[in-house]
């Protein structure tokens, strides 16, 4: 059974110089390579994991071959129901390479996500932001500088993510009550968007919503509890308490 993550390198979803369409296709060969970068996957195929037709899944794998992030070798062989030479799957070799410039770790679920394919590159830049704390306060201007989008197609894809489950979005203010960067949780449950006040520019609210002083007071009193118990049963058994 194949892992459910791959590595995917950031140069490829920060190169603004590819389209959208080519950069979620790229992420596919990622995904789906061995350990040596091969990968062997019909147009079909791709399309279905890119969410975009043969014709543009064509198009997506000529731009990655001319930049350098995949070497394209066509398959040929001999059909004896057709009775002459027809092109099989493509072998596709992958730029492994690429990751040692830095790279991001991704769930292959990320495919399974009915996002445009703009919405689906601004969420992969939330997942390079956040890093390995899963959270991240990422500004639109910043966004737009990591996925080479304008502002308004940033803004759209982000109005997207918030109907995505596995994604809690939180909107951050300030005490003056002025917006700050939104605050994004990766998790595996669904959630709802709150609001919260922040501090300066960072956003204090922790994840689902719940205070988090309600949490500690909760926790403490659970410890108290606990060390009552046990030192009510040492006293009934006439044990010395030191």
């Amino acid at each position: 059974m194949r892992k459910s993550y791959f590595k995917a390198p950031n140069s490829l979803i920060c190169n603004d110089a590819l389209s959208f369409t080519a950069r979620r296709v790229g992420m596919v060969f990622f995904a789906y390579c061995n350990a040596l970068g091969g990968c062997r996957k019909s147009y079909e195929a791709i399309a279905a994991l890119a969410r975009c037709s043969v014709a543009t899944a064509v198009k997506a794998v000529r731009e990655l071959q001319e930049a350098g992030y995949i070497a394209v070798k066509n398959t040929k062989y001999y059909s004896g129901k057709l009775e002459r030479t027809v092109y099989g799957k493509n072998t596709y070799t992958v730029n492994l390479a690429l990751l040692q410039q830095g790279y991001t770790i991704f769930n292959r679920a990320i495919f399974s996500q009915e996002l445009t394919d703009s919405a689906f590159i601004v969420f992969c830049a939330v997942v390079i932001c956040a890093g390995n704390e899963h959270r991240a306060f990422p500004s639109i201007s910043a966004l737009q500088k990591k996925t080479g989008a304008v502002r308004s197609t940033v803004c759209a894809g982000l109005k997207l993510l918030k109907t995505l489950k596995n994604l809690l979005v939180q909107l951050c203010v300030k005490k003056n009550r002025e917006h700050t960067a939104n605050s994004y949780i990766l998790c595996n449950t669904s959630a709802s968007c709150i609001q919260h006040t922040a501090g300066e520019e960072i956003c204090q609210a922790p994840v689902e919503g719940f205070p988090l002083r309600k949490v500690v007071r909760n926790l403490e009193n659970k410890v108290k509890t606990q060390i009552t118990r046990v030192l009510n049963y040492l006293l009934k058994k006439g044990l010395s308490i030191v």
